[in-house]
């Protein structure tokens, strides 16, 4: 254990060794253009115990972070100036066809077929968090026998 004060505030970290960590966090990239909404979604999943390892304003950065960080998870708004969230999704489905993309979209996206970009759920705004994390765990791909295994190897 680590006891760190600074100012009036003493944190309180557990050192482990990451070969015995028997949970991993999951990894999830934000997409948006507002601060705020990004902001607001570091906050919300990260009371979860969810790790968000980077944020981006477009979807050309959605891509490049993706291919660089190779999150769990990737929560895109699909409306965003220059490069959208779906420009995001389509270079990130053809780098790895395989990666978990949330799309959160407003009404904007109704009249569109976006089946062909193959989200792996699509949130409407205003969003509820819960459906969101609802989607994380039943998607996480650390699954319970990945868990066991690590439990084999400790």
């Amino acid at each position: 254990m680590l006891l760190l004060q600074v100012s009036n505030i003493i944190i309180v970290t557990m050192m482990t060794n990451s070969k015995t960590d028997l949970v991993r966090r999951t990894n999830v990239l934000i997409i948006d253009d507002d601060k705020d909404v990004r902001d607001a979604f570091v906050g919300l999943l990260q009371i979860h115990d969810i790790n968000v390892i980077g944020t981006g304003s477009n979807g050309k950065e959605a891509y490049e972070l993706y291919q660089k960080l190779r999150p769990d998870f990737v929560l895109i708004d699909a409306a965003m100036p220059f490069y959208d969230g779906l420009y995001g999704i389509e270079k990130i489905r053809q780098f790895d066809p395989d990666a978990k993309v949330i799309l959160v979209t407003g009404s904007a996206l109704k009249n569109y077929d976006i089946s062909y970009l193959h989200p792996t759920k699509i949130v409407e705004k205003p969003i509820d968090i819960t459906e969101v994390l609802s989607v994380i765990s039943q998607m996480d791909k650390f699954s319970v026998a990945e868990i066991a295994n690590q439990i084999i190897l400790f």
